[in-house]
This record gives C-alpha cells, sequence and structure tokens, in this order.
C-alpha cells in the first residue's frame, strides 16, 4: 500500500503540506484540520506524518462500532456516518495519523490525495510503495540523521547526565 514519504533531511519544516491538505479537505487553512501532520523530532529536523494504510490496521480492529474498513483500493477510510468519535482508532494508531476532527468528532485520516505532494515547495515529499523505500534511504537517514545525535555531547548529556569531574 502507498504511503506519503520524504526524507526528514529535506524536509524544511515549512508545513506547507498541512496547510494544502486542510484547504483542499475543509476549504480553510488549519493545521488541526489537516490529515497530515508535521512533527518535529529535533530543531531542524521534521517529518510529515500520515495514514500508512497499513495492511493489519489496527485502527480498523479497534473500532467498535466498524465504521472504519479498507477501500476497493486497500486504502484505510472512515465511514463518518457510523463513527461515534470514541478515538479509540486514535489510541491504537503506532504513527499517530489517525485523529478525530475538532468541529464533528468524527475520525479522519489521509487519503492519499496527493495535494501536499503537489505543492511541497522543496518537491521532495512523494507518495511511495513500501519497497521503494530501499536500504540506501534508510541507511542515509540513519547516518546523517539519528547518528549525529546519538554522537552528540547535549544528547549524551541529557541521556547519561553529566559526568562529574572528568575532563573532555
Amino acid at each position: 500500500m502507498p504511503h506519503l514519504y520524504i526524507d526528514p533531511l529535506d524536509c524544511t519544516g515549512c508545513r506547507v503540506c498541512e496547510l494544502v491538505c486542510s484547504f483542499y479537505k475543509e476549504k480553510v487553512f488549519s493545521p488541526r484540520l489537516s490529515r497530515v501532520r508535521v512533527i518535529t523530532l529535533e530543531p531542524a529536523l521534521d517529518f510529515p506524518v500520515a495514514c500508512r494504510h497499513c495492511d493489519k490496521a489496527p485502527c480498523i480492529a479497534a473500532c467498535p462500532m466498524k465504521a472504519i474498513d479498507y477501500d476497493e483500493e486497500g486504502k484505510v477510510v472512515v465511514y463518518a456516518e457510523e463513527c461515534i468519535g470514541c478515538g479509540a482508532c486514535v489510541d491504537v494508531c503506532p504513527f499517530g495519523a489517525m485523529n478525530l476532527h475538532p468541529k464533528t468528532g468524527v475520525a479522519f485520516n489521509c487519503d492519499l490525495c496527493g495535494k501536499c505532494v503537489e505543492f511541497c515547495p522543496v518537491g521532495k515529499l512523494k507518495i511511495v510503495e513500501e519497497d521503494e523505500l530501499s536500504t540506501d534511504v534508510k541507511y542515509k537517514f540513519v547516518k546523517e540523521a539519528i547518528l549525529p545525535l546519538v554522537k552528540s555531547k547535549v544528547v549524551k548529556e541529557e541521556v547519561f547526565g553529566k559526568v562529574q569531574g572528568v575532563r573532555r
């Protein structure tokens, strides 16, 4: 199943994807109404999160009203007229991609319409299949984003605390 992808090192954190999504779906510029959410992993390391349309979607199993299911393309969809807004789907989503609409209380998620991809100012946000995410891309992310954080003095001090009496 396809999902949204951007290398976090390419994302500028501009949040245009959130604004485009909310305007396209709700006719208002409001990140709270967006189906894609930009999260900040670290300062200057941002990443958009959207529904990944899991093969074994926990949101579907968690819904007591059976208001969430797969459509004919295999995408996870919420049937708003059946949703009671209990939030069980929000609680079980491992990606934080299912949300409750702040006005209607109904669950909503990304439907991969692609409007955010179309308007990404750096042109790096795309819809990809899981197998398109090569080992090289994953290795690049770990090498360039994660390892420097782990090796940094700031992270070491936050995790391990300052070592007293030791010169660096």
